[in-house]
Protein backbone atom coordinates (compact mmCIF):
# COMPACT_ATOMS: atom_id res chain seq x y z
CA UNK A 1 0.00 0.00 0.00
CA UNK A 2 3.12 2.16 0.70
CA UNK A 3 4.59 1.54 -2.84
CA UNK A 4 1.43 2.54 -4.42
CA UNK A 5 1.00 5.89 -2.19
CA UNK A 6 4.57 6.87 -3.82
CA UNK A 7 3.70 5.97 -7.12
CA UNK A 8 0.68 7.68 -7.07
CA UNK A 9 2.77 11.24 -5.45
CA UNK A 10 5.19 10.64 -8.07
CA UNK A 11 2.87 10.99 -10.69
CA UNK A 12 1.05 13.65 -9.69
CA UNK A 13 4.09 15.92 -9.19
CA UNK A 14 5.35 14.71 -12.30
CA UNK A 15 1.91 15.97 -13.98
CA UNK A 16 2.36 19.38 -11.58
CA UNK A 17 6.04 20.09 -13.21
CA UNK A 18 4.38 19.23 -16.67
CA UNK A 19 1.27 21.55 -16.24
CA UNK A 20 4.03 24.33 -14.84
CA UNK A 21 6.09 23.99 -17.82
CA UNK A 22 3.21 24.18 -20.35
CA UNK A 23 2.63 26.79 -18.84
CA UNK A 24 5.60 29.14 -19.00
CA UNK A 25 5.96 28.40 -22.41
CA UNK A 26 3.03 30.18 -23.91
CA UNK A 27 0.07 31.87 -22.97
CA UNK A 28 -3.27 31.05 -24.62
CA UNK A 29 -6.60 31.87 -25.29
CA UNK A 30 -9.22 31.53 -27.88
CA UNK A 31 -12.48 33.56 -29.27
CA UNK A 32 -15.51 32.75 -31.02
CA UNK A 33 -15.32 33.32 -35.23
CA UNK A 34 -18.98 32.90 -36.65
CA UNK A 35 -20.36 29.90 -34.94
CA UNK A 36 -16.67 28.40 -34.55
CA UNK A 37 -13.83 28.84 -32.22
CA UNK A 38 -10.58 30.01 -33.00
CA UNK A 39 -7.28 29.30 -30.27
CA UNK A 40 -4.21 31.07 -30.08
CA UNK A 41 -0.76 30.77 -28.14
CA UNK A 42 1.81 33.72 -28.05
CA UNK A 43 4.97 32.51 -27.48
CA UNK A 44 7.27 32.71 -25.13
CA UNK A 45 5.12 33.28 -22.21
CA UNK A 46 7.37 36.07 -21.12
CA UNK A 47 7.79 37.96 -23.74
CA UNK A 48 11.57 40.02 -24.72
CA UNK A 49 12.64 39.95 -27.99
CA UNK A 50 10.62 38.08 -30.20
CA UNK A 51 6.92 36.79 -30.47
CA UNK A 52 5.41 33.61 -32.17
CA UNK A 53 1.43 34.04 -32.64
CA UNK A 54 0.07 30.55 -33.71
CA UNK A 55 -3.97 30.85 -34.57
CA UNK A 56 -5.75 27.52 -35.36
CA UNK A 57 -9.57 27.50 -36.56
CA UNK A 58 -11.39 24.70 -34.40
CA UNK A 59 -13.14 22.45 -36.99
CA UNK A 60 -13.77 24.91 -39.77
CA UNK A 61 -15.28 22.22 -42.39
CA UNK A 62 -18.86 22.47 -40.12
CA UNK A 63 -18.87 25.73 -40.15
CA UNK A 64 -17.53 26.98 -42.89
CA UNK A 65 -18.82 25.02 -45.67
CA UNK A 66 -15.13 23.40 -46.09
CA UNK A 67 -13.38 26.91 -47.38
CA UNK A 68 -10.28 28.04 -45.26
CA UNK A 69 -10.36 30.90 -43.09
CA UNK A 70 -8.34 34.60 -43.72
CA UNK A 71 -6.65 35.80 -40.40
CA UNK A 72 -4.44 38.87 -40.51
CA UNK A 73 -2.74 40.35 -37.58
CA UNK A 74 -1.84 43.83 -36.62
CA UNK A 75 1.29 44.60 -34.06
CA UNK A 76 -0.25 48.33 -32.30
CA UNK A 77 1.16 49.70 -29.02
CA UNK A 78 -0.53 51.20 -25.99
CA UNK A 79 -1.32 54.05 -28.10
CA UNK A 80 -2.89 51.68 -30.87
CA UNK A 81 -0.53 52.80 -33.56
CA UNK A 82 0.34 50.29 -35.77
CA UNK A 83 3.97 49.13 -35.77
CA UNK A 84 3.67 45.68 -37.56
CA UNK A 85 0.93 43.85 -39.97
CA UNK A 86 1.04 40.35 -41.36
CA UNK A 87 -1.12 39.37 -43.84
CA UNK A 88 -1.66 35.61 -45.07
CA UNK A 89 -0.55 34.45 -48.86
CA UNK A 90 -3.63 31.62 -48.86
CA UNK A 91 -6.69 31.36 -46.71
CA UNK A 92 -5.69 28.37 -44.25
CA UNK A 93 -6.94 26.62 -40.64
CA UNK A 94 -3.62 27.18 -38.68
CA UNK A 95 -1.67 30.22 -39.16
CA UNK A 96 1.92 31.02 -37.52
CA UNK A 97 3.78 34.54 -37.61
CA UNK A 98 6.63 35.57 -35.79
CA UNK A 99 7.11 39.33 -35.00
CA UNK A 100 10.51 40.49 -34.24
CA UNK A 101 10.29 43.28 -31.34
CA UNK A 102 13.64 43.51 -29.86
CA UNK A 103 14.06 47.25 -31.18
CA UNK A 104 10.37 48.23 -29.49
CA UNK A 105 10.53 49.33 -25.50
CA UNK A 106 9.26 47.57 -22.52
CA UNK A 107 5.61 48.36 -22.64
CA UNK A 108 2.39 46.65 -22.68
CA UNK A 109 1.12 45.79 -26.92
CA UNK A 110 -1.52 44.72 -28.52
CA UNK A 111 -2.26 41.97 -31.61
CA UNK A 112 -5.17 42.85 -33.35
CA UNK A 113 -6.17 39.95 -35.55
CA UNK A 114 -8.53 40.61 -38.29
CA UNK A 115 -10.39 39.42 -41.48
CA UNK A 116 -9.86 39.91 -45.32
CA UNK A 117 -11.71 43.13 -45.22
CA UNK A 118 -9.76 44.46 -42.28
CA UNK A 119 -12.26 43.59 -39.03
CA UNK A 120 -11.02 43.57 -35.90
CA UNK A 121 -12.09 40.22 -34.69
CA UNK A 122 -9.97 40.05 -31.36
CA UNK A 123 -7.51 41.98 -29.63
CA UNK A 124 -4.97 40.11 -27.72
CA UNK A 125 -2.99 42.23 -24.97
CA UNK A 126 0.44 41.22 -24.03
CA UNK A 127 3.42 43.05 -22.04
CA UNK A 128 6.98 43.08 -23.13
Amino acid sequence: MRQIFKLVMIAVLLLGIGKSYAQSVYTKGSFSLSSDQVNYRLIPATISDSVDVQLNVVNPTTNFAGSDVYLGMELLNSSNSSLMSWSPTANKNFYYHHFNIASLSAGTYHINVKSSTGTVLQTITFTK
